[in-house]
């Protein structure tokens, strides 16, 4: 069954993707955010039922699947657990579809990180920014998730699913490509995935 899986990183476009690019995907059935979450996170590990999903996205095995869900490599909240939520996903998608092609958008350091203090911050965060960064407890997986900066080494993400699904089959784009020229961007992304997308209905 043929898929593609848009899996992060938060604070690259991913809701305006979302909305606007991937469901006007004319040869693809675009997967709802809501229903890629309940699928594939929300389900305990070991009640994760493979056969299930593949009989649930089974009705015509030529039909592309597209899902798209930024907190396949954790989120700004978690920050992927130390890498062991990141890497459960990667193995849950495996799994199920291993010969998926995968997106992954990332974005400079320093902005996304800047983002997500001011999301930290929209939430009723009162860590000043220096403590933000620079806390002294003990990142666990058992403890309250607090920024780690590992989090944004992409190439251990990158290497992961190259493993996994073969450099061949993962697409790397800069968010900062997309800012600058959103058409022009979103023209070579559809001809790298071998997609079809009316350009002219969507506003960047």
């Amino acid at each position: 069954m043929k898929s593609i899986f848009h899996i992060g990183y938060p604070k690259t476009a991913t809701s305006w993707l979302q909305k606007n690019f991937f469901p006007n995907i004319q040869n693809a059935s675009y997967v709802s955010r809501h229903e890629t979450f309940e699928t594939f996170v929300q389900p305990n590990h070991f009640e994760f039922d493979v056969e299930q999903i593949l009989k649930k996205y089974s009705l015509n095995n030529n039909d592309l699947k597209i899902f798209s869900l930024e907190g396949f490599v954790g989120t700004t909240h978690n920050f992927g657990l130390n890498g062991y939520l990141t890497t459960e996903h990667a193995f849950r998608i495996h799994r199920v579809f291993p010969e998926a092609r995968i997106i992954l958008f990332i974005r400079k350091q320093p902005d996304i990180i800047a983002s997500s203090y001011i999301q930290y911050i929209k939430g009723g965060g009162t860590y000043s920014i220096k403590k933000f960064l620079f806390h002294q407890n003990f990142q666990n997986i058992a403890g309250m998730p607090l920024f780690n900066w590992k989090y944004f080494e992409y190439h251990h993400v990158i290497k992961l699913y190259n493993e996994l699904f073969g450099s061949g089959n993962v697409f790397v784009f800069l968010y900062e490509d997309f800012a600058k020229n959103g058409v022009d961007f979103l023209k070579r992304m559809i001809a790298m995935l071998q997609t079809e997308n009316k350009i002219s209905r969507i506003n960047c």
